[in-house]
């Protein structure tokens, strides 16, 4: 066994996700693996199977939904507290100019899309800072953990890895190396990294192999946080969007045959009866300019195509088109879309399994990014325990802003008394008409203050009705601006 060695359960799993790799990312990625998506037909020459590829059109359902699912757990801020001493370097937190909340995006992004993504932590000796390094599905190629101490442990993870080498002035070539995360036989944490040789061994290249350290103590834990669909660790799982590809690629295929049928049928194909090939020599010009002398009882025509042939194919990519927008990709036919003409709490009843999956996702990178943000505030010198660190992400995917009447209507339920300026505050957040900056418990003081000052003018000879409204609905103007 070698370094580029695979899990087994990597080789089972890597072909969907490849699949749904390419279908997120669109027409190009689905069209350069040729017949691996759209299978060539029996007896198709190579040029009519070209052609055949060229008019096929993959519709980019995949990659919307996927977006769609991000952008649901992201339209609002992450929390993050616990961690105020990572302030300074969660605005470029690969040292590659990405921000926290970006990073954190790109790796829900293969949660969903591909059923994983790595996080390494690790500390740059050269900005003297902790440093969170990204690795896509395919690039977690093997692991092993033991069972020690009663629990289970990662003792190893070989990532693979791209470089660039520049063999001439002029040439500069791609390469891999594996880097490989192991606890050796002392149980510290080691990381490793192998090249190949000339001779296609491997070996491990001293000047790139370290043994990273805490507060100037080796590690007895690998910093790698492995994000999955619904748990944190390294065992596989289907991807969540795997039905929608599914069917992206059967409507894919079926428009192919449409297109392709189309391109036949709808071409005028002339034909003549009664003439004799062998004597007649007449060269038979289609033009408004031309004459046709054809010998007696001789006819021509245009073939016609006739039949439900392409209307089955139609309604084929309808059917799919449907099964799709069901299962999530409501992007596809706009009067299908969201939720339409439902209200909130329809769309979430009818929606409640997708939400259930997405609210599992969130929830999971939340607690990966916790250990994250863990390791590296442990890489910072900070000592503090795992659960001070708290991170929360968006699991309310269904925007439920508050109309003018239901602010008005909550106003005058404070105003006299029936709902308290605690319920009124929480309100109007829960409806997102409240900055996220707010502090909540100043808003509430505030309002408390607004309704104590709109008493003591009612308690006056010359107050009002009026006067009473108007103080207090100065507390909601920060709701409608």
């Amino acid at each position: 066994m070698t370094v580029n060695s695979k899990h087994p359960q990597y080789n089972e799993w890597i072909g969907t996700v490849n699949k749904c790799r390419s279908a997120i990312r669109g027409q190009k990625a689905i069209k350069s693996q040729t017949d691996l998506f759209l299978p060539k037909p029996g007896g198709m020459t190579t040029a009519d199977y070209n052609d055949y590829l060229t008019r096929a059109i993959f519709v980019q359902a995949s990659g919307r939904t996927v977006d769609a699912l991000v952008g649901s757990i992201f339209r609002k801020k992450p929390q993050v507290a616990g961690v105020d001493v990572l302030e300074p370097w969660l605005s470029d937190i690969d040292l590659k100019g990405t921000t926290a909340f970006q990073f954190m995006a790109d790796v829900v992004r293969d949660q969903i899309g591909v059923s994983r993504a790595g996080v390494l932590v690790d500390y740059s000796e050269t900005m003297l800072r902790p440093v969170c390094h990204y690795y896509t599905a395919e690039s977690i190629i093997n692991w092993w953990q033991d069972f020690r101490d009663g629990m289970w442990v990662t003792s190893m993870v070989v990532l693979e890895e791209n470089y660039i080498e520049r063999e001439e002035v002029f040439t500069v070539v791609n390469k891999k190396q594996y880097r490989v995360l192991r606890l050796d036989e002392n149980g510290l944490y080691v990381n490793e990294v192998y090249r190949e040789t000339n001779d296609k061994n491997f070996r491990m290249e001293p000047a790139l192999s370290v043994q990273p350290k805490i507060k100037g103590k080796p590690m007895s834990f690998i910093p790698f946080v492995c994000f999955n669909p619904t748990k944190l660790g390294f065992e596989t799982e289907v991807p969540v969007i795997d039905g929608i590809v599914d069917l992206n690629i059967g409507h894919y295929r079926n428009y192919a045959d449409l297109e392709i049928g189309r391109h036949y049928t709808g071409l005028p194909t002339p034909i003549i009866t009664g003439i004799n090939k062998q004597t007649d020599t007449n060269g038979y010009v289609i033009g408004g300019k031309t004459a046709w002398i054809l010998p007696e009882n001789a006819t021509a025509s245009f073939l016609e195509f006739k039949g439900d042939g392409l209307g089955n194919l139609e309604r084929g990519l309808t059917s799919k088109e449907e099964q799709m927008s069901m299962l999530g990709a409501r992007l596809i036919r706009s009067d299908k879309s969201g939720r339409g003409d439902s209200t909130a709490t329809e769309w979430q009843i009818r929606n409640a399994g997708e939400t259930s999956v997405l609210t599992m996702i969130a929830n999971t990178a939340a607690v990966g990014f916790e250990i994250v943000f863990y390791y590296m505030a442990r890489f910072a010198g900070v000592d503090i325990a795992r659960d001070e660190v708290i991170v929360r992400l968006n699991t309310d995917f269904v925007s439920a802003r508050l109309n003018s009447d239901e602010i008005r209507a909550l106003t005058e339920a404070v105003q006299t008394g029936v709902l308290s300026p605690e319920a009124y505050v929480f309100n109007l957040a829960s409806g997102e008409m409240l900055p996220e900056d707010v502090d909540i418990d100043k808003e509430v003081k505030r309002i408390t203050e607004q309704l104590n000052k709109a008493l003591d003018k009612t308690s006056t000879p010359d107050s009002g009705a009026v006067g009473n409204s108007s103080e207090v609905n100065d507390a909601a103007q920060v709701a409608r601006k």
